[in-house]
């Protein structure tokens, strides 16, 4: 619901900025309903405020949503990740559907490791759910972009980034929709530690 507020009444459209309205609470559940910028994020704040439903959990059971949230968004709080996460120069669309062929690196220094790979992993995760939701198709903004390229996602020392449970689970379904999964890591028993015996097939996909 944040995020739908945001993208459609704020002028920073960011998860910064999302974390930033999680933050304020219920005067920011009071703005999302005032504002009506969209009906899902008005529902959701609907719901979190009058009787019924979950809505009647107590003010401090409230907290709790807001917490968790907050929490999710909390790599938000770091200023060089706000301020560099604030604007693009690219969609997730653009890495097939762009007319030619695009790279894209990612890449994380050792010292920002731990630090970062929350956002890496979100990050990853919002590619693939977006470029596999269509089997030749990207949709973006309502309109649909032809897929026009293959994209391979290739993670060198995958293991350094922590479980991607979201990304393991489509790594299996990722050649129909154009995908292809490729995973660098020192040994099968570091992906093991993590993904138990799916680890091996990871590398084998």
């Amino acid at each position: 619901g944040a995020s739908l507020h945001v993208l459609y009444c704020h002028r920073v459209k960011s998860l910064g900025e999302a974390r930033r309205i999680v933050s304020r609470g219920d005067e920011a559940l009071r703005e999302m309903i005032d504002k009506a910028a969209h009906p899902l994020a008005v529902q959701v704040a609907t719901e979190l405020t009058s009787a019924g439903g979950f809505s009647e959990r107590a003010a401090a059971q409230r907290q709790g949503v807001y917490s968790s949230v907050g929490t999710r968004l909390m790599m938000f709080d770091d200023p060089v990740v706000d301020a560099l996460t604030s604007k693009s120069d690219f969609t997730m669309a653009d890495l097939m559907c762009w007319k030619n062929p695009v790279t894209l690196y990612l890449v994380l220094r050792k010292r920002d490791t731990k630090r970062l790979r929350p956002l890496a992993r979100l990050f990853l995760d919002l590619m693939q759910g977006e470029l596999m939701d269509g089997m030749d198709t990207v949709v973006e903004n309502g309109v649909e972009r032809p897929k026009l390229h293959p994209l391979l996602i290739a993670l060198d020392e995958a293991d350094k980034l922590g479980k991607m449970e979201e990304l393991a689970s489509a790594a299996g379904d990722m050649r129909e929709p154009g995908l292809r999964l490729l995973l660098g890591t020192q040994g099968v028993s570091l992906l093991e530690e993590l993904y138990g015996e799916k680890g091996s097939m990871l590398i084998n996909l």
